[in-house]
């Protein structure tokens, strides 16, 4: 028996070769000389692979993660070492049925999916842990954003964060792949509170445009329009000054196709939907506050 291009193994001269104890030396080409009274024939060349004895270890934890009833949460963990791998996901210590890959998901949770997460990663070499949180924003009972929640929207938009950054959070169930994002001349506002809207909190907040430069930009929701489904935008609205032409709630679609059945576009080049400002104390004017 011969490894390599020409190296003689030492009391190899049976038909099968067997290794007792591998390590990583003994990978290569391996062939056969086969002699006889009339001559010898070589086999063809067999490949040994020495995989190293490496237990699993984890190279990107998954990340801890909050969220909003019905939106749906991934955890991903990345690990190196010696292949194959086994994944167990488990909560609060229990296995997880059928959550055996790298990633896992946790679709339309509620207040019950709040949970320490853990995978257990094995091979033959060993295992390894590693944990994860998941904290569901919970709205309290009664209030209109524990109502609207309920109702399960693609986009639920507070504004309350928008003092602090131009990013406010999509509570609806598409989560975080639609945050809206403020641009040009917004500022944070008060927006509907205690006595006079009493399911608000006291500290709520809205966005106030500048009825010019400012809107608020949510990445495409393929809706689906030209199927016909439903959609439905719904805001809470007040307003200061002149309202300008076409301000207001603003539906637009790329490309040149006309509009669905029973709305209008606003150019010639793209599908677009505006719904004015309008109402007892609304008419005429332009800057507007979406709470």
């Amino acid at each position: 028996m011969v490894q390599g291009p020409a190296t003689l193994l030492a009391n190899a001269t049976n038909s099968s070769l067997t290794f007792s104890s591998l390590n990583t030396t003994n990978g290569g080409d391996y062939y056969v000389v086969v002699t006889g009274a009339y001559g010898s024939v070589q086999s063809s060349n067999a490949t040994v692979n020495v995989l190293p004895a490496n237990p699993p270890i984890v190279v990107t934890p998954p990340q801890s993660q909050s969220a909003y009833p019905h939106q749906s949460v991934q955890f991903t963990v990345a690990v190196s070492g010696t292949p194959p791998f086994s994944y167990q996901w488990k909560s609060n210590t229990v296995a997880m049925s059928g959550a055996t890959n790298a990633t896992l998901t946790l679709a339309n949770i509620s207040a019950a999916s709040a949970a320490t997460y853990a995978v257990v990663i094995t091979n033959a070499f060993g295992s390894a842990t590693t944990n994860v949180s998941l904290t569901v924003i919970t709205p309290a009972a009664g209030t209109y954003e524990a109502a609207v929640i309920d109702l399960q929207p693609l986009l639920y938009l507070r504004f309350s964060d928008i003092d602090s950054t131009n990013v406010t959070v999509n509570e609806g169930s598409l989560g975080a792949a639609a945050d809206g994002t403020a641009e040009g001349s917004y500022y944070s506002n008060s927006g509907p509170v205690p006595p006079s809207y009493p399911n608000f909190e006291d500290t709520n907040r809205c966005v106030q445009l500048n009825g010019s430069d400012a809107d608020v930009q949510v990445p495409p929701l393929n809706v689906g329009t030209n199927t016909g489904n439903t959609m439905t935008i719904a805001g809470w609205v007040t307003t200061y000054g002149t309202q300008l032409p076409y301000a207001g709630i603003i539906f637009e679609r790329g490309g040149t196709d006309s509009a669905p059945p029973g709305w209008t576009c606003m150019s010639t080049t793209r599908a677009r939907t505006s719904w004015p400002i309008i109402g007892p104390t609304l008419t005429g004017t332009s800057t507007a506050a979406w709470c």
